[in-house]
């Protein structure tokens, strides 16, 4: 198969190639991104904590006090 006619079709085909393999690996080997909390944690863990604060407000306990970074 003479590569000099067919070069621009060749390039084409090694990048298609290149590109089914690099989705199949990533596909295969899984997200490489963290999936971010979902609504329904965040508002759990946020009530957690205020219930657990309120019980020892309430019971005379000291409250410890969680300093957040806001963006």
């Amino acid at each position: 198969m003479p590569i000099k006619g067919n070069l621009f079709s060749f390039i084409g085909l090694l990048v298609g190639t290149l590109a089914l393999l690099l989705a199949l690996f990533h596909f295969w080997a899984g997200p490489f991104t963290t999936h971010p909390a979902t609504l329904e944690t965040l508002v759990a863990e946020k009530t957690t904590s205020v219930r657990e604060a309120a019980i020892a407000a309430l019971m005379g306990n000291p409250v410890p006090e969680v300093k957040t970074a806001k963006n």
